[in-house]
């Protein structure tokens, strides 16, 4: 019987695309980030064999202010991941090398809006085809119903290897004297509480689904991997000044690295919705496991916006 904890969890949190940094909601933004990921000995089923993951993020974020109400909004994203999603094979490399070309305009004291463009490659880079870019558009808009207080709303496209995605965004920012919530439904969930000036304890789920093209065919077959990643754990944060560094133990919940054909697609996502989704998965799944992250970032506060 399915748990009806693990069910939710994975329904409404597994649908996000590319990652929308939270920063240009809230009261602050995080200018750089590093993070390393890993998760050993994650069983097959059914069958033999284990696999390791290992990943490394570098995401930086770099604002230019252009007028009082108008920033255009630049960065980029370099992501590797090595994970081995076939028994007894040898463990694939699959990257992201991505830009982020945007801008913020504030309406009034209350609304302003952010819209994004990312342009992306998503692959083993074995090769460089046009199956390896990817192109993704998003919306956000935010309402400030209180310096401590607000709520986001928008949506985000993505051309995905598996078919178009389109991803509707929910979430809110609030703080209240040592406590804090930044939520982005159905990617990101923070809650944290400050112990000291320089300490946070806190709770984070990140959910996202995001595709590489595979270069290096399998079984004489071109094929591309669908990643979908969700993790939920307690992490402690220190803060020096503008650098923090995050340490993170959780677990994961309803993760897969699944290889399908390169022409194997679907016709339409929408949400949790899957239009058209015949698909055959080539590679076995492998099983949950526990998580450890470590987080390096530099942090710009912003004030009320």
């Amino acid at each position: 019987m399915v748990n009806p904890i693990r069910l939710y969890c994975i329904c409404l949190f597994s649908l996000g695309m590319f990652k929308v940094s939270p920063g240009i909601a809230q009261n602050y933004i995080d200018l750089f980030r590093a993070d390393y990921t890993g998760s050993t000995g994650n069983a097959f089923e059914p069958g033999p064999g284990t696999s390791n993951i290992r990943e490394w993020l570098v995401d930086a974020n770099i604002p230019v202010p252009i007028s009082k109400n108008n920033t255009i909004l630049t960065g980029f994203q370099f992501e590797h991941i090595r994970v081995s999603v076939y028994p007894q094979e040898q463990a694939v490399a699959v990257k992201t090398l991505g830009l982020k070309l945007g801008l913020n305009q504030r309406y009034s004291n209350k609304w302003s809006g952010s819209y994004f463009l990312f342009p992306k490659f998503a692959s083993d880079l074995q090769r460089y085809k046009s199956a390896d870019f990817q192109f993704g558009i998003a919306v956000l808009f935010k309402l400030t119903q209180q310096e401590n207080l607000h709520f986001k709303f928008g949506a985000l496209y993505n051309t995905d290897l598996f078919g178009p995605f389109v991803t509707p965004l929910l979430g809110l920012y609030f703080q209240q004297a040592k406590w804090e919530a930044n939520v982005l439904l159905p990617s990101m969930v923070d809650l944290n509480y400050r112990l000291v000036a320089a300490l946070k304890v806190g709770l984070r789920f990140n959910g996202m689904i995001k595709s590489f093209n595979l270069n290096t065919n399998f079984n004489g077959m071109q094929q591309y991997l669908a990643r979908a990643n969700n993790e939920i754990g307690g992490y402690l944060a220190w803060s020096f000044g503008k650098v923090h560094l995050i340490g993170m133990i959780g677990y994961s919940i309803g993760r897969s690295y699944r290889t399908y054909a390169r022409d194997d697609r679907i016709n339409l996502g929408l949400s949790a919705i899957r239009l058209g989704d015949d698909r055959t998965q080539l590679n076995p799944d492998f099983k949950d496991g526990l998580v450890y992250k470590l987080s390096v970032l530099y942090r710009l506060n912003t004030g009320a916006q």
